[in-house]
């Protein structure tokens, strides 16, 4: 995948207004859209900061379809994930892009185990 260019690393600001647009607007000159884009748990840092609307809006420039995932990494901080296997710290989840802009999150736990 990353010989065709298909992996696109990118440091940036995800609720910035440069590093998610310019992808999107690559990603439509390629007639391409996200298939997975895993967001660590960025997410919970961009919410406390209080660029959620940033995000979201960034989030809504990208080209998807109904196939379209987020990958999630919980780190537990003392609230384990529900999904959280027996022993681990972590856990991986996915979410339908069309899922995330369907609601409104109110907190980055709710958003992590809505599955």
């Amino acid at each position: 995948m990353e010989r065709e260019d298909r992996i696109i690393p990118v440091v940036g600001d995800f609720a910035g207004p440069h590093a998610l647009r310019a992808i999107g607007d690559e990603l439509r000159k390629r007639k391409l859209v996200v298939s997975a884009f895993y967001v660590s748990n960025v997410e919970q840092y961009v919410m406390a900061d209080g660029k959620w609307k940033a995000w979201v809006d960034n989030v809504r420039a990208l080209p998807s379809d109904d196939r379209s995932v987020f990958i999630r990494c919980y780190l537990d901080q003392g609230k384990p994930h529900p999904k959280q296997m027996k022993g681990h710290r972590t856990a991986t989840v996915l979410q339908p892009f069309s899922r995330f802009q369907a609601k409104s999150w109110t907190s980055w736990f709710e958003l992590a185990t809505d599955s």
